[in-house]
């Protein structure tokens, strides 16, 4: 029995391989985090630039430099390329999968594995983040690899594995600090530290070797943060304060939301497996949470949970993302919970209430999509793009409603999960292959496809008005050259004012100065007439028509969701 799990267990990874890479460069790479990692990367090819990262040829240290590495690592195989691009988040998406199922075969058996597998690689939210070039699937991967090594250390007795685990975490941890900063070290020392007291498993952590783990995750990390530190002191401030005090307390990035943002981006993104969750709260907070006081590795899985939602609830700064590492753990309880039913004579009933739930949300689903005049939320020219080429969805929806009708007849407990797993798989394979219908709006792929068709080696593309930040990442990936900025700089402003530091271009000329490059928003209008004719510009339809309104000489070329390309006349 354990030869034939441990082959459905190799069948399952290779399932969720073929369903994470498969629709992977099915569309261009989108604005603004997709363009912004791959630029990086790329820049970090052409430049030879290893240690100090670099996004339109001036520094860049908001974020460390493992992915722009293992990025530029792809791109060197496959090619500069969306899939190239993309490739290390199905990666690290595949091998959490293969972790979690890790941590729920040694806590629940073989099956709980599969169980907690499948439902992690199909849930919406965390599928959705291996389709695109962002670090949160990668640090989701460190932080579940602390995780699986903070259960060994409560459940195990022995120095020694105690040792091994310690440092199994130490190496997670430092991998997730490399990826995106000290939160990998921060959040899952206070989750074992708190599932420890709660388990009262105090003793495990008092053997771990404390010096060996912090001097094992310090080498590995530290000497990047060293060697950028010495060739640019500004950057402890920066990173340090400016990039993870400032955005946690702060509103400086912008990106403020309710309190509770992170329960409805939790519960849409675990679908459709998030409707059970109800009984794994039942299970684990019923007899005044006495279960869990039993149990150290379900108060580790309950307690992550609770504390990341809470953690990132806290933040001024909140992005869907931040709350990928919970997702594991959620998994892994829900599946927990099937595993148990499976044990059971019949069909327990919260089994039945979860496929009911998924019968109305379909249903709604489905009443959304064919109704005859468009919501406020379905009216935006993005969503209407991707609604007009949706033949299949409501297909998909139909047939999904069907078999859950037809399972919940059944009354078996693996079959019910069988058809959920069915109808997921057939919707996020139809939702992959509807993305490319968005390219025009998320992406400039074919504007810098038009530039690079018409244009010399010498001419200049200019973004004028528009964010840079936001909307133009994937320019100078697709174009593959230097963008001036006519306007608010957003997150090149640190390099912008250290133009010293700044990488020469290949061409073997001499960098220009900063002016040539940049342009307050004040001045963007005259340093834009300055430009001679000739030059490749991209703004805004806004922008576009104030500035026909200056001068005549400019000629719109083409023009793609709301940006507009132009040039202006000799």
């Amino acid at each position: 029995m354990k030869r034939f799990d441990r082959n459905l267990s190799f069948f399952l990874l290779l399932a969720v391989a073929t369903l994470f890479y498969l629709p992977l460069g099915a569309h261009a790479l989108w604005d603004s985090d997709e363009g912004r990692y791959a630029e990086i990367a790329r820049e970090m090819l052409e430049l030879k630039s290893w240690i100090v990262p670099h996004l339109n040829y001036v520094v860049y240290f908001e974020k460390p430099p493992l992915m722009y590495w293992l990025t530029a690592l792809s791109m060197a195989i496959f090619g500069q390329n969306a899939f190239a691009a993309r490739f290390w988040c199905a990666a690290f998406g595949l091998l959490t999968v293969w972790v979690t199922m890790k941590l729920a075969q040694e806590w629940r058996g073989e099956r709980a594995a599969l169980l907690a597998g499948s439902i992690l690689a199909t849930s919406v939210g965390f599928f959705a983040l291996t389709q695109f070039l962002v670090l949160d699937m990668a640090l989701t991967f460190w932080i579940t690899l602390a995780l699986f090594a903070s259960a060994r250390i409560l459940r195990e007795r022995s120095p020694e594995e105690i040792r091994r685990a310690s440092g199994l975490f130490a190496v997670a941890t430092a991998g997730g600090i490399l990826t995106k900063g000290p939160v990998a070290l921060v959040l899952p020392l206070i989750a074992v530290g708190l599932a420890g007291r709660y388990a009262r498993m105090s003793l495990p952590l008092k053997k771990i070797p404390w010096i060996f783990a912090a001097g094992l995750c310090f080498v590995i990390a530290a000497p990047w943060f060293i060697l950028v530190s010495l060739r640019h002191p500004f950057f402890v401030p920066f990173f340090f304060i400016h990039e993870h005090f400032a955005r946690y307390l702060t509103t400086v990035h912008h990106r403020t939301a309710p309190f509770y943002f992170f329960i409805p981006v939790f519960l849409v993104g675990l679908l459709p497996w998030s409707v059970f969750l109800p009984k794994v709260l039942s299970t684990w907070f019923s007899h005044r949470r006495e279960p869990l006081k039993r149990d150290s590795t379900a108060a580790l899985l309950v307690i992550w949970i609770l504390f990341v939602l809470f953690f990132f609830s806290l933040s001024q700064s909140k992005l869907a993302g931040y709350i990928l590492p919970v997702f594991p753990a959620a998994a892994i309880l829900i599946a927990a919970e099937f595993d148990e039913a499976c044990r059971e004579e019949s069909m327990p009933r919260w089994l039945g209430g979860g496929l009911a739930a998924l019968i109305v949300l379909y249903s709604l689903f489905l009443i959304l999509l064919k109704w005859p005049r468009p919501l406020s939320f379905l009216s935006d020219p993005a969503t209407q793009a991707l609604l007009s080429q949706s033949g299949m969805l409501p297909l998909v929806l139909g047939l999904g409603i069907f078999i859950f009708v037809g399972v919940w007849g059944m009354r078996q407990v693996l079959t019910c999960f069988g058809g959920v797993m069915l109808v997921q798989v057939l919707l996020l394979t139809t939702l992959s292959s509807l993305t490319a219908q968005l390219d025009p709006y998320f992406s400039t792929r074919l504007l810098a496809e038009t530039i690079s068709e018409r244009a010399g080696p010498q001419d200049r593309i200019v973004a004028y008005g528009v964010s840079y930040e936001n909307s133009l990442q994937t320019l100078p990936f697709y174009a593959q050259r230097r963008v001036a900025v006519f306007g608010d700089p957003g997150e090149l402003t640190l390099g912008r004012d250290h133009t010293p530091d700044a990488a020469r271009q290949t061409s073997g000329e001499a960098r220009q100065e900063a002016a040539a490059w940049f342009a307050s928003e004040e001045s963007a209008q005259a340093a834009l007439l300055r430009e001679p004719a000739g030059f490749w510009g991209v703004t805004d339809e806004e922008h576009w028509g104030a500035l026909q309104q200056v001068s005549a000489s400019f000629e719109k070329i083409d023009e793609q969701g709301h940006l507009v390309l132009f040039q202006r006349n000799p």
